[in-house]
């Protein structure tokens, strides 16, 4: 699959319910599966990260839709983002999101705050696209932080308690629940 697929919008050509639009966010939920076991592992700095990309993957356009079951362990990820208008830039037409969340398993608690901008780049030739960048800063109860960077690209880089790890939206792989 080229680039120009896998960063495509995510809606079919002839539109999509709003229904349709939150089911394809919640289908990103693969990435807060494999929480709960690398909590339980002592892994609370990967499990910050995969919370983070979830993050950051829900609240944007890029990368594929991943078909998994909502967290039925009973994990809670709530959010709240709130679009404060739209700037009209070179670059296109922005919508930045003041945003807050929070991830909950067991007696593990995340929170995540700051800004993404999803953007309608327009083209003169070739096909308009969406894309998002910001940052978000985020730390846990036990003890980690970080904070992550999304560029227009799709590159994601978050450094979680020093630690400086690449990751890119348009190519993530799906996360492997063992």
């Amino acid at each position: 699959m080229n680039s120009t697929e896998t960063t495509r919008y995510e809606l079919p050509p002839e539109g999509n319910t709003l229904l349709g639009y939150i089911v394809r966010r919640m289908h990103k939920t693969a990435w807060l599966a494999p929480v709960q076991k690398m909590l339980a592992q002592g892994q609370s700095t990967k499990a910050l990260e995969h919370i983070a990309i979830y993050t950051v993957a829900s609240s944007t356009s890029y990368g594929r839709a991943y078909y998994q079951p909502n967290m039925p362990n009973g994990d809670t990820f709530k959010g709240n983002e709130e679009i404060t208008g739209t700037t009209v830039g070179l670059r296109g037409l922005g919508m930045p999101a003041p945003s807050r969340f929070t991830f909950t398993s067991g007696e593990y608690r995340a929170e995540l705050t700051g800004i993404i901008t999803s953007e309608l780049a327009l083209s003169l030739l070739g096909r308009t696209r969406i894309r998002a960048y910001g940052s978000m800063n985020f730390k846990d109860n036990t003890g980690n932080a970080g904070r992550l960077e999304l560029k227009r690209d799709g590159s994601l880089a978050i450094t979680v308690n020093d630690q400086v790890l690449q990751h890119s939206l348009t190519k993530l792989p799906t996360p492997v629940i063992t």
